[in-house]
């Protein structure tokens, strides 16, 4: 698309409306009510919470096959069903984005997670175990669990009522990150893909060294936000007041982690603090694939450009679409924060992972191969530019050349440890 289809598609998101017929794509739409056709494909996550805990009892704790399939299976049926690229006609945004039943899955998987953290905690605390490996996959997997189920606190943050947003922050208090809220909403959606805004990746920085400056400048943020907050209000305390969220969410933490030992001892605290540093982990993860290098220009002024298309990471993959409750489509979710997971739009123009999240995950694991996949990308995008479907189909060969690899050790280690 040259730059002039590319700025009306700009402008078209950031108003709301993208039925329009410059889409490089076209939408093939739904007509008339949503149905359970519709629904059911994002119940797709159950098979591996059964498969979880069969696992556990019935296969000698080998639940490291979750990981397996997650990393390696996923990306793989990603590959080989055709990309979700359709749009819902606006005439219809409506009835979908009323339809109650879509609250389901997302809650079936809110209360799911749950029910394995606490089963995690449990049987770390008093389980029997064949070994140390056993220990560690446990809380691995259990990990993996609530930092995938973050996807579904961030979508209850973004609702309207106060009950989901209640429900969103507590699946990031089990991460010891109950502020995430405060930051996500008050500022990474008001300065991502600028310096100002921690969450965002900088062009060249490795997942590790952004995982850190993140998680500190999260919090950094936060508490300045807090700070000026109560010196608005005239709170006589200021900043040291328990009306400093981030002061009573800490309060909250540490209590949660004294009950925990009081209740089930020292493994038991354990396990919580080494998940929560999973989930954390996780969450900044997602947080460096979905900005990577991303940027918003100044105009004349000083004034940074309105969030576009172009400043966030998308992926068209239908299988992960559904397990991450299109997540994925994340240019449309920071043009229209409050849309519901089920009306999200797809922008082909958008900058574009060669696979699903959980590829993009494994694959920043490694920072030099991050980097040769995505900087050419990036280069592209800051040029308002796409790479040609030769250069493309090179780099997605590279990913799943590297995916392959991924793949075979998982596996090992599947077969070995469980």
């Amino acid at each position: 698309m040259n730059k002039q289809g590319l700025h009306r598609r700009k402008a078209s998101v950031e108003s709301g409306d993208t039925d329009d017929t410059d889409q490089a794509a076209p939408a093939i739409t739904k007509k008339g009510k949503a149905t359970w056709a519709d629904i059911l494909p994002y119940f797709n996550f159950v098979p591996y919470f059964v498969l979880l805990f069969y696992s556990w009892y019935f296969w000698n704790h080998s639940i490291l096959i979750v990981l397996f399939l997650i990393y390696f299976i996923v990306p793989l049926v990603d590959a080989a069903l055709p990309c979700d690229d359709y749009n819902l006609k606006n005439s219809q945004v409506k009835e979908f984005e009323k339809d109650n039943r879509f609250l389901i899955p997302l809650y079936l998987y809110w209360f799911l997670d749950f029910l394995t953290y606490f089963w995690g905690i449990y049987v770390f605390s008093f389980g029997q175990f064949n070994g140390i490996s056993d220990q560690i996959t446990l809380i691995l997997v259990t990990g993996h669990v609530g930092g995938i189920a973050l996807t579904i606190g961030h979508e209850q943050l973004h609702r309207k009522q106060t009950i989901h947003k209640i429900c969103g922050t507590l699946v990031y208090s089990k991460g010891f990150y109950s502020h995430f809220f405060i930051e996500h909403i008050k500022g990474h959606h008001k300065h991502v893909a600028t310096p100002k805004d921690p969450a965002t990746a900088k062009f060249g920085e490795s997942l590790y060294s952004f995982v850190l400056r993140s998680f500190i400048g999260s919090y950094k943020s936060v508490w300045d936000y807090e700070t000026n907050r109560l010196a608005n209000k005239r709170v006589p305390e200021g900043s040291l007041s328990l009306n400093n969220r981030m002061i009573s969410f800490n309060i909250a933490h540490v209590v949660w982690a004294v009950l925990i030992t009081y209740l089930c001892g020292a493994r038991g605290l354990f396990f919580v603090l080494v998940y929560g540093g999973l989930v954390i982990f996780f969450q900044e993860t997602i947080n460096y694939i979905e900005h990577y290098g991303l940027e918003r220009k100044k105009d004349e002024n000083g004034i940074y450009e309105s969030v576009n298309i172009m400043h966030s990471w998308n992926s068209s993959r239908r299988y992960s679409n559904y397990i991450l409750f299109k997540l994925q489509r994340h240019s449309d979710h920071h043009a229209n924060a409050y849309k519901p997971y089920q009306i999200l739009n797809t922008f082909s123009d958008s900058p574009t992972l060669t696979g699903g999240y959980s590829l993009a995950v494994i694959t920043s694991l490694v920072p030099s191969v991050f980097k040769t996949i995505y900087d050419p990308i990036v280069i592209a995008a800051r040029k308002e530019m796409s790479l040609s479907s030769e250069q493309k189909a090179h780099l997605e060969k590279l990913n799943y050349l590297y995916l392959t690899a991924v793949g075979t050790i998982l596996g090992g280690l599947t077969l070995m440890i469980g």
